[in-house]
């Protein structure tokens, strides 16, 4: 179990990095002078550098960590609204909450497994 959760640590850390690359799509925008750009991808990346944050800081709180994640996806699924429009959103899903929801659910399943022993 604990190579699973050092592999889930890594693919966390990985999500908050495409997150981060995703919210590079504010540079290039012909409307936007370069503040506005620069300004547009710090508040674009706050997703990716709290995760990657929360990750590092955590990383000997399974339980926590492993309950902020189920949080994250819940937040991402009803403040984005993707329920809504569930096949137009269906790849959002399978690529940013589906892997939060099952990290999440791991490390409290792990954390459980720390208390049983």
């Amino acid at each position: 179990m604990k190579i699973l959760v050092n592999i889930c640590r890594y693919l966390v850390y990985l999500l908050g990095v495409l997150l981060i690359v995703l919210a590079l799509d504010c540079f290039g925008d012909d409307n936007f002078n370069i503040w506005e750009e620069i300004f547009c991808f710090l508040m674009s990346s706050i997703p990716g550098l709290s995760i990657i944050l929360l990750n590092y800081f955590l990383r000997k709180k399974e339980l926590v960590m492993g309950i902020l994640l189920l949080v994250i996806s819940f937040f991402f699924m009803f403040f984005f609204k993707f329920y809504q429009d569930i096949k137009g959103n269906i790849i959002t899903i399978l690529i940013i909450n589906l892997p939060l929801f099952i990290f999440g659910i791991i490390f409290i399943i792990s954390h459980n497994e720390h208390i049983k022993k």
